[in-house]
């Protein structure tokens, strides 16, 4: 059998009003559709079941156990969520209501059957049984509102970091990117491929660490690298190459980093093997540096040959719309897009005045005239494939084919979160064991282990795999999270390019998750050529506290509830604070978090 040497890699204003009263603002985070009436066909998920919480108020609730507790004037205001009902008879430390109230919650709208359990700020409320462990989902939200029952005379006091430090990882994951090196009947057609990427860096930072591992498209093919146009010396290599210590070729702001591909000996193809990956790691004090989720640029390639790209897309949140807007040199482009592992077709175009866009009416029915739903995409990767002109693996040097870096798939989708008022942080996740080799250093098990804080919101994970396949086997392939395989051949189709993975928050638990992939006999993972990272939030700010006798006392509790909730994450550098001193005024409970668990 033949075997494929082509590795493919990889928030706040709180601002309560002060007039009278104290006004609640709640933060809500995540999005999914609202979910009115239980859909007894299906297990509801968790980010359903939590939707339904933040969303049903005890209006419309009105059950009896409702009515009962509004009539003994337990419940005092009925435009309270469910959410934040369980979250006031917490702060009033009434967990028997809170527990109540969730079961009343669930024998009305959830099917019978199904497992759920609500926890507060980490401490479980109600569960409806015992936890699998190996098969949770998990989703939070975040509420707050007016404190019963409290002290009503003092001071209370709030504060937010103004400005912090913070250390994270920046990671451009390489694209699969292909053209010909290889003359029709054998040998050099002389063609080098250039292929630059984008490297954008906060505009305040102090570089800690910089690498980059280049690997090829064939394992013969040479190259050498550029970052901002410097040649880097000892970057000339064959099939891969790690190059270390690249912290001072880089600067503030926008960055380039390129890799000049040619032909080796017999590869015909030179480009990105998709297993190329640029780390680094820094610190600054801007507090949020995640790139826009909604443009995914493409890399800027140019060649004398046909070129073929494969732009990997992560569906963070619900996809509404999408578009391909791509300025390049060639007289046509054809646009693929591959969904587990299948590829299908949306249309050739010519190129008109270096532009070709396919808008989302054209994508969006490609998509579902093969049964394929935008909302199937959330949580999971799908790609696109461009073509410059015919594509053909050997070719005679011809014109040259470019496509700019100016060039962009949009997705319209939503964040699982609003980033404003959190500080976002990554993570780079080590592989903490691996076993059953395939061949040389591929291996058909590895698992990567990472920590979820409870002081965290987490985001999603993403990863790349340097892949081998033997060609015309079909192996099974499982890739779990914390045991609940995520994707699973069979059933599903085998992804003969599984080159990235990722995944969102609510396959997560607070503490160590392990995350696997298992193959059987033709397929494997190198552990040491693939990467993977963790995505996750820390709150820059708390709100008001308990009550105390004097301004200091106050503060002090402020401040160190602030520095508590940064955690190890993240350095206040800049507090802002504010006293507030009541005379027979409520004061605030929250924010806390209350997470919904299925199984």
């Amino acid at each position: 059998m033949g075997i494929s040497k082509r590795q493919r890699g990889y928030y706040f204003t709180f601002d309560a009003v002060f007039a009278t009263i104290l006004i609640m603002l709640i933060l809500k985070v995540g999005l999914s559709q609202f979910m009115s009436e239980p859909d007894l066909s299906v297990d509801y998920r968790a980010s359903d079941i939590a939707n339904i919480l933040a969303e049903l108020t005890i209006r419309e609730m009105d059950t009896d156990f409702v009515r009962n507790l509004t009539q003994e004037g337990l419940i005092t205001n009925p435009e309270n969520t469910i959410a934040e009902q369980v979250g006031e008879f917490y702060s009033q430390d009434n967990l028997t209501l809170a527990r109540g109230l969730l079961e009343d919650f669930a024998s009305h709208y959830l099917p019978s059957g199904q497992d759920f359990g609500v926890w507060v700020d980490s401490e479980l409320i109600f569960n409806t049984s015992t936890p699998l462990s190996t098969s949770i989902l998990s989703t939070k939200r975040m509420v707050s509102g007016i404190t019963k029952r409290r002290k009503r005379t003092g001071f209370l006091a709030r504060a937010y970091a103004k400005k912090t430090k913070k250390n994270t990882t920046q990671v451009v994951m390489g694209d699969v990117i292909y053209s010909s090196v290889k003359k029709p009947g054998g040998g050099n057609n002389q063609n080098k491929v250039n292929i630059t990427y984008r490297v954008s860096l906060p505009s305040n930072l102090t570089i800690n660490d910089a690498w980059w591992f280049i690997e090829a498209a064939y394992t013969d093919n040479k190259f050498k690298a550029y970052i901002n146009g410097e040649y880097i010396p000892g970057s000339d290599g064959t099939g891969d190459k790690l190059i270390e210590d690249l912290e001072s070729y880089f600067h503030p702001g926008e960055n380039t980093a390129r890799v000049v591909y040619r032909f080796g000996s017999s590869g015909e193809l030179g480009g990105d093997d998709g297993a190329s990956h640029l780390v680094i790691s820094y610190e600054t004090n801007i507090t949020n540096t995640m790139t826009n989720i909604n443009y995914h640029y493409f890399g800027e390639v140019r060649s004398r040959c046909s070129i073929r790209y494969k732009k990997p897309i992560f569906a963070l949140g619900n996809i509404t719309s999408m578009h391909v807007n791509l300025t390049l040199n060639a007289t046509q482009a054809t646009l693929y897009f591959v969904y587990q592992g299948q590829e299908y077709t949306v249309s050739t175009k010519n190129v008109t005045n270096k532009h070709v866009l396919w808008n989302n009416t054209e994508i969006e029915s490609a998509f579902e005239s093969n049964g394929i739903h935008y909302s199937n995409l959330t949580g999971e990767y799908f790609w696109f494939i461009v073509d410059l002109d015919t594509f053909n693996e050997r070719e005679y040097l011809g014109d040259w084919r470019i496509l700019y870096n100016n060039s962009y798939v949009y997705t319209e989708m939503d964040l699982p979160t609003d980033v404003y008022g959190y500080i976002d942080i990554t993570q780079e996740v080590e592989v903490k064991d691996y076993h059953t080799p395939l061949l040389g250093n591929f291996y058909r098990y590895l698992n990567w282990e990472f920590n979820v804080s409870n002081i965290t919101m987490p985001l999603y994970l993403d990863s790349q795999f340097a892949w081998l396949y033997y060609t015309g086997s079909d192996p099974s392939q499982v890739v779990s999270v914390n045991g609940q395989a995520l994707y699973s051949h069979p059933p599903q189709p085998l992804i003969v390019e599984l080159a990235r993975f990722g995944f969102l928050a609510e396959h997560m638990r607070n503490g160590t998750n392990n995350y696997t992939q298992e193959f059987g006999w033709g397929y494997a993972i190198n552990p040491d050529k693939s990467f993977a990272v963790y995505t996750f939030m820390v709150r820059n700010f708390v709100s008001y506290g308990n009550t105390f006798d004097t301004e200091e006392e106050a503060l002090e509790d402020a401040i160190a509830r602030l520095n508590q909730t940064l955690g190890d994450f993240s350095t206040a550098l800049d507090i802002s604070s504010e006293v507030v001193g009541l005379s027979q005024v409520p004061s605030l409970w929250g924010p806390m978090i209350i997470e919904v668990r299925t199984w």
